[in-house]
């Protein structure tokens, strides 16, 4: 289970009937975005949206059009979450018993709830100061467990992760403790993952005979892949632009990125700091990787299967 405490992506629940008035809308949603560390949860997947226009049936249509472009643009946490129940507060207390919210936010008529569960809060109580309370960025231990706590909600939401560290060397244990945690994840947890990336550079991750290293690596991690592993060699000679930070990225539309101020290995006694990244900063590094806009040269590419190796 995620400790929420480290987490640099928050995901709030929030009751659709709860939003009956453009200015209740207004005051929650203009603070959800990855780059201000906060995504509300479309919960349930298939009606959220549905129940929150019939709860603002009533407003004119100026503001119905305000609503629907807003909802239109934000990043919305929809993982493969159980709705149990016909009550939302208590499958929403449900579902966070397995994978925590950071905040259920309800309509007024919950308030007698609010004393048996602190992260319940009355959505009318919520002002801006309210959102200070979720970092968008941490200093953690340079462990695997610890940054796959921290972007917990980051891998509830992706589809495309990309891992960027030009350092990797497939050789050293200390590069794969990531992947075994990540790809353990995506194989166990309630996520939209559809592939996985390792992106490095041709000068420092090529050793000879990659392919049959990241191969054999895989076997003895016994690493059992539910989607494809993809791992590119970037060349960055001819280049004005150099590949040296480290990244993780979710390169699907409309994608988000984190960066990872000390590197993507595992190190003992060391920290390193997690960040999400501004939209436009994000962006940039994700074309760096895209292979039609990419100022780089990609030389290698090697995919394996989402079968266990």
């Amino acid at each position: 289970m995620s400790n929420t405490n480290r987490r640099i992506l928050h995901e709030i629940a929030v009751e659709p009937v709860s939003f009956t008035d453009w200015y209740t809308f207004d005051r929650i949603t203009s603070h959800i975005a990855p780059e201000k560390g906060v995504l509300i949860s479309q919960f349930p997947k298939k009606s959220w949206k549905r129940s929150v226009w019939k709860s603002i049936s009533g407003l004119r249509d100026m503001q119905k059009k305000k609503v629907e472009q807003r909802l239109m643009s934000i990043v919305f946490s929809h993982p493969r979450r159980k709705y149990e129940g016909s009550d939302w507060l208590d499958a929403a207390m449900q579902s966070d018993k397995g994978y925590p919210f950071d905040a259920i936010l309800v309509a007024d008529d919950k308030a007698k709830l609010l004393g048996e569960v602190a992260k319940v809060k009355l959505v009318s109580d919520i002002d801006g100061d309210y959102f200070k309370r979720f970092p968008r960025e941490q200093i953690i231990d340079k462990k695997a467990e610890s940054v796959v706590d921290s972007i917990h909600v980051f891998l509830l939401v992706a589809r495309k992760v990309m891992l960027i560290d030009p350092y990797f060397n497939p050789t050293k244990d200390r590069y794969w403790r990531l992947i075994d945690e990540v790809t353990s994840w995506v194989k166990d947890g309630p996520n939209n993952v559809k592939e996985i990336i390792y992106c490095t550079s041709e000068k420092h991750g090529a050793v000879k005979g990659f392919e049959d290293c990241v191969r054999n690596k895989l076997k003895a991690h016994a690493i059992c892949l539910r989607v494809p592993v993809i791992f590119q060699l970037w060349d960055d000679s001819s280049s004005s632009i150099k590949f040296h930070d480290r990244y993780i990225l979710d390169v699907s539309d409309p994608g988000m990125g984190i960066k990872s101020t000390y590197g993507l290995d595992e190190y003992n006694n060391q920290q390193t700091t997690l960040d999400m990244m501004e939209k436009r900063n994000f962006k940039k590094i994700a074309s760096y990787f895209d292979k039609d806009t990419s100022p780089f040269v990609l030389r290698s590419e090697y995919r394996f299967p989402g079968q266990c190796i």
